[in-house]
Parts: C-alpha cells; structure tokens; sequence
C-alpha cells in the first residue's frame, strides 16, 4: 500500500515560503540570503521541501522551453465556432409540422 503525500509536507514553513522559493530560484542576495540558508540548514520541514520546489522550477521551465500558447479563436473561425457552440446549446426547436395540421 503505497503512502499519500500531503502537499502540506512538501511546502516550506508558512513564514518562509516566499524566501525558500526566491532561495532555490537563486534571486536572493545579501541579509535574506544569509537568513534563509541559516533556516533552511536548521529546518526539516524546508530541508525537505527542496527537491520538490526544484522539481516544480525545472517542469516550469521546460513548460516555457515548449513555446507560446497557441493563438486565440479570431475573427469568422471565432464566430463559426461562437455559433456551434450556441445552437449545440440552444433548446430542440418545436416541430411545426404537427399532427392536427
């Protein structure tokens, strides 16, 4: 049986959050650099919490690495599929053809 992982223990402390993430991003200098490795070096939680955010900063990165997002639906494509969408959506129209006709 294979244990869960709860998000919760792979975050940092709740304080440190912001300066763990800047930390491993490698954005933090001076005063807030020092602090934070000196938490992090007396902090299982943090310690731990590492190879996840590195983990999640190099998918991130090989996300942006794929290129843009596609271009929106514009112009008469947006328009053709606005009105497939609106009568897939719009109720059965009344037959007018009934049988006391």
């Amino acid at each position: 049986m294979k244990h869960k992982i709860d998000p919760e223990d792979l975050k940092p402390c709740a304080h440190m959050r912001t300066l763990v993430s800047a930390w491993t991003d490698g954005t933090l200098r001076g005063l807030p650099r020092w602090y934070t490795e000196a938490h992090i070096k007396g902090c299982p939680q943090c310690q731990a919490s590492l190879p996840f955010l590195r983990s999640l900063k190099a998918r991130f990165g090989e996300l942006a690495e794929a290129g843009p997002a596609p271009e929106p639906l514009a112009g008469t494509r947006r328009q053709a599929v606005e009105a497939a969408w609106e009568q897939a959506e719009a109720p059965p129209a009344p037959n007018s053809g009934g049988a006391g006709s």
